[in-house]
């Protein structure tokens, strides 16, 4: 039993994720805003300057797994979550992103709703306030309560009582508001989807690419480390020289990518973007740049949803490639669903289920640990 005032706390730690969500997101669009329009050189210099920044700093005071790992870890274990090492690697986290590094915000929210959580529960409750903190930030960066809910039962907890259940929708609530009361416009898809006859075909091939993503981070993670011999500190110094170089390649693929889901939803897209978006977000990881690999699970599955069916076939594409990658196909689809309306429920549940059975056969590793190689 939990004590009364857990769900006030609940409510006041999913109300700081949320802002500390929004305040990561803005962050790193204030960074890719002063880098708009940059002569090549500096775009291909920023994530080495990046890395100057963040890799000796998180080397020194933040080493060890992060984003949803570490969350995970300590809600199993009923422990806090150390503050400093949260703030530093969301810092570094909107270094990477900002300087054009690829990867997701939601790694890094995660671990520093988590860390805000845990500073304001007592330890009787401390599980259900990181909870409640989690589902916040989670659903405040997307204005998406319920998929808040989803990612933290199917996710990061094996198991919930029913007050935790309670804190974790108080939580969600409680940051879903916080973001709407900000100046934060959050991601939209068009409510229209694909036909029920092209939900199949992109369903699994949005499911494939969630596999090549999970391949690619692990590969390239293994890759990296049979190559660097050196400190790991300089290692997002000179890797930020192959960052840099996919950035000036493919505008697209650097950032959060947000913005591309948008346009990908509404325009269509190109295969280039997934193959991009994979390739540089496994080099930004390998080489020791923070983020987090939710983010571009959503952005591979929508470009290859719209390239392959058109506009309406980004929020399939989607919900296939995260539920592959993430073997969570009800998160999927509630996020899915969250960011088009519930119109397109019809189409991307199947389309989740389809990606998860895709991701079970062939993948063996998730977004989280991809053959236990795991960034924050």
């Amino acid at each position: 039993m939990l004590p009364p005032h857990t769900l006030l706390l609940a409510a006041i730690a999913g109300a700081l994720g949320a802002a500390g969500a929004v305040g990561l997101i803005r962050s790193v669009a204030v960074l890719r805003g002063l880098l708009a329009g940059a002569p090549a050189v500096v775009l291909l210099l920023a994530p080495v300057v990046a890395g100057l920044c963040c890799g000796p700093l998180v080397a020194a005071l933040a080493t060890g797994a992060g984003g949803v790992v570490a969350v995970r870890d300590a809600l199993a274990a009923g422990e806090p979550l150390p503050a400093r090492a949260a703030a530093i690697k969301g810092v570094a986290a909107v270094l990477t992103l900002g300087s054009g590094g690829s990867g997701g915000s939601e790694g890094p929210i995660i671990h520093l709703a988590a860390a805000l959580g845990s500073a304001l529960a007592p330890a009787a409750s401390v599980r259900a306030v990181m909870a409640g903190a989690v589902a916040g930030g989670f659903a405040g960066s997307f204005q998406a309560p319920w998929a808040g809910v989803a990612v933290v039962a199917e996710v990061l907890l094996a198991r919930m009582s029913w007050a935790e259940v309670a804190a974790v929708v108080v939580g969600a609530t409680a940051g879903t508001a916080t973001a709407r009361a900000l100046p934060f416009a959050p991601l939209r898809l068009p409510s229209g989807t694909a036909g029920m006859l092209t939900v199949l075909p992109v369903a699994l091939l949005a499911g494939l690419a969630g596999v090549a993503l999970v391949w690619c981070l692990r590969q390239a993670r293994r890759a990296a480390d049979a190559v660097w011999h050196r400190p790991e500190w300089a290692r997002p110094i000179v890797g930020g020289l192959l960052v840099g170089a996919a950035v000036v390649a493919v505008p697209g693929a650097g950032g959060i990518g947000q913005d591309v889901i948008a346009a990908a939803g509404t325009a269509g897209a190109t295969l280039l973007l997934p193959v991009a978006k994979i390739a540089a977000t496994s080099v930004t990881l390998a080489v020791g740049g923070v983020a987090g690999t939710i983010g571009p699970a959503l952005v591979t599955g929508a470009t290859v949803g719209a390239a392959v069916a058109g506009p309406g076939g980004a929020a399939v594409g989607l919900a296939a490639c995260l539920a592959a990658g993430a073997r969570a196909p009800v998160t999927a689809a509630v996020l899915a669903a969250e960011l088009t309306g519930v119109t397109a429920l019809p189409a991307v549940l199947p389309a989740a289920v389809l990606g998860w059975a895709v991701g079970l056969l062939w993948c063996p590793g998730t977004l989280f640990e991809p053959g236990k190689v795991e960034r924050s």
